[in-house]
Formats: C-alpha cells, sequence, structure tokens
C-alpha cells in the first residue's frame, strides 16, 4: 500500500464495495438461469472483486499495525540523518494537518451551536 489514504477510511470503504457487490450479484442471480455461462462469469467476476476487497483490507490492516509509535522510536535510531531529518519533517507536517483540521472542526461545531440557539 502506497500514499497518504486514511487507512479506516480505506477499510470501511472496501467493506462497502464488497457488500455492494454480494447485494448486486445477489439481485442479478435472482434473474438469472443459474448455470448460464454469464451467470458463471458474473459468479467468478463477484469473488475476484471479494478476493481484492479482501486483500486491500488485510494491506491496510497490516499498514495500520506498522504506524506503532514504539516501532518509530525504534527505527529512528537505524535512520540516517537524512532520513532522521525526513521523518521529523514529515512528523511536523502531519501535526500541521491535524492542527488545521482540528480548528476546522472546531469552527463548524461553533457554527453549528451558534444556529441551534438562533431560533
Amino acid at each position: 500500500m502506497q500514499g497518504n489514504a486514511d487507512k479506516p477510511l480505506l477499510i470501511a470503504s472496501a467493506n462497502s464495495v464488497a457488500s455492494a457487490t454480494a447485494q448486486l450479484l445477489s439481485a442479478a442471480t435472482v434473474r438469472m438461469d443459474a448455470s448460464s455461462q454469464s451467470s458463471q462469469r458474473l459468479r467468478a467476476a463477484g469473488a475476484a472483486v471479494t478476493k481484492a476487497t479482501k486483500q486491500l483490507v488485510e494491506a491496510a490492516e497490516a499498514n495500520m499495525a506498522l504506524d506503532d509509535p514504539n516501532k518509530v522510536l525504534e527505527d529512528f535510531a537505524s535512520l540516517s540523518v537524512v532520513g532522521q531529518r525526513r521523518l521529523e519533517l514529515e512528523q511536523k507536517a502531519r501535526l500541521e494537518r491535524l492542527r488545521l483540521e482540528y480548528e476546522k472542526a472546531q469552527q463548524e461545531y461553533l457554527r453549528t451551536q451558534g444556529l441551534k440557539y438562533k431560533k
């Protein structure tokens, strides 16, 4: 897995895809001849989607396990000076993103509270 995807959101999305695929297959097979070639291909495609989403969830969960802060500290000592600086900058950037997200959420909350009492 690569990128900066929100892992819990990724897991929830993958599970939603798997659920929607199961519903679609269920609805489609009701109207099809179960022994037809189209029905067999549809079931095979559904199985492939289920397998892919399961692998995606497993990869995201494994990646989340790597986010253990103690592991980061253990690995920090083994990094080069440049690697340590890069990690520090990434952490600072993450803190800034979280600070901005917190401030935005706080402003939205205060706005909704203000609207609640304007009635």
